[in-house]
């Protein structure tokens, strides 16, 4: 009987030996499995974190060109203010300009309805609008091949309804409509170190009121093109 008690007792060590062993095992694997989730989610937060750095930069650099866009067009504006009290507007008829563009001998602009290129609450161009911006790029290129170009968009004061999941607000619509000009000017081979794109939503009205033609009038993008001294 004793020695069957103690070939027992021997039996029953050796099952805790194996079964306190495969628990150290299990533990073991558990703890492996935790420290590569670990280091996922490290690798991860790294990503995470470089991807917003990034999406800082982008945003304070997106600042720095509207606030350089907004100095360029009040400076424009104030000279183009001083030429129209000290002399004529240059006009087309002069020879001096392109068709559908009128300034002074610094800063020249032309001016296209948005109902032409985009459609309600869009920013992706009509078919016929790249034929449109197709002239104003052989304009450019011939009369204007030195000067920094500005693409402003404007919009009338109504809300975005149809849209509005792709647009907070009217200058969002705006900026993303100049954006699309500026990018099929570089398409057209404008080069796009002199272009500056930006827009303004409904603060800089062409015309005041509400009536439907004053509100066509309104939406619009300007280009501008300004010689190296007119942004002295």
């Amino acid at each position: 009987m004793k020695t069957r008690a103690v070939r027992y007792g021997t039996c029953l060590l050796a099952v805790l030996a194996m079964w306190a062993g495969g628990c150290q095992d299990a533990r073991e694997d558990q703890i492996r499995g935790q420290q590569e989730k670990i280091l996922v989610l490290e690798e991860e937060n790294a990503n995470l974190r470089d991807q917003l750095a990034y999406a800082y930069n982008e945003r304070d650099s997106a600042r720095d060109r509207m606030t350089d866009l907004q100095r360029l067009l009040d400076e424009a504006r104030r000279r183009l203010s001083d030429a129209q009290n000290q002399s004529p507007v240059v006009i087309n008829d002069s020879g001096n300009l392109p068709a559908g563009w009128e300034g002074t001998k610094d800063i020249a602009w032309t001016e296209l309805s948005t109902d032409i290129l985009f459609d309600s609450g869009r920013a992706d161009l009509k078919k016929n609008g790249r034929q449109v911006l197709q002239e104003v790029a052989n304009q450019i290129r011939s009369q204007f091949g030195n000067r920094m170009i500005l693409v402003v968009g404007h919009t009338d004061t109504d809300p975005i309804r149809k849209t509005k999941n792709l647009w907070n607000s009217n200058l969002d619509l705006s900026q993303g409509r100049a954006a699309t000009v500026a990018k099929v000017l570089y398409e057209l081979g404008i080069d796009r170190t002199r272009v500056i794109a930006g827009g303004q939503g409904e603060w800089k009205p062409a015309v005041r009121g509400s009536d439907k033609n004053s509100k066509a009038k309104n939406r619009r993008v300007e280009i501008l093109a300004i010689t190296s001294d007119a942004r002295m």
